[in-house]
């Protein structure tokens, strides 16, 4: 099988082939810190380090040595701005699950264990449940 010739050498085929390292001469200092910014911005994106590496061209594992600090920053900032915009759902929309799921995250509220214990003694009112559901749970808290 050929190789179609459009393909740049330092590409790595992962097709039915192991992955080819990729040359990193072109790699200067210059080169590093010219594309710093676009690293934590690509980060900030959510993007992978497998991705990043594609788009720059260099294999990952040095992408994570020489922009390591680049990455933990862009993501750190994704993870800020989406908590930001769950809170500010919760609180400006009045969001009830969403401030269930944070009271669990950041206050640590949790459901009952046992429901049934939480509903054990309760008086069963046919007209909220309706006569039917009332008889079937008075037999069921019979039964147990």
């Amino acid at each position: 099988m050929t190789e179609p010739s459009d393909v740049n050498p330092g590409e790595r085929k992962t097709r039915g082939k192991r992955k080819q390292k990729r040359k990193t001469e072109f790699m200067t200092d210059e080169w590093i810190e010219s594309k710093r910014e676009d690293v934590v911005g690509m980060a900030r994106l959510g993007m992978t380090d497998e991705e990043l590496a594609d788009i720059l061209r260099i294999a990952e594992s040095a992408l994570q040595k020489h922009f390591r600090l680049e990455l933990d920053t862009g993501r750190a900032e994704i993870r800020m701005a989406l908590r930001k915009a769950q809170l500010e759902k919760a609180l400006q929309e009045k969001c009830t699950k969403m401030l269930i799921w944070l009271g669990k995250m950041y206050l640590g509220q949790r459901e009952p264990k046992n429901e049934v214990d939480v509903f054990h003694n309760m008086k069963i009112e046919p007209t909220y449940y309706g006569e039917m559901a009332a008889e079937e749970a008075k037999k069921r808290h019979k039964d147990s």
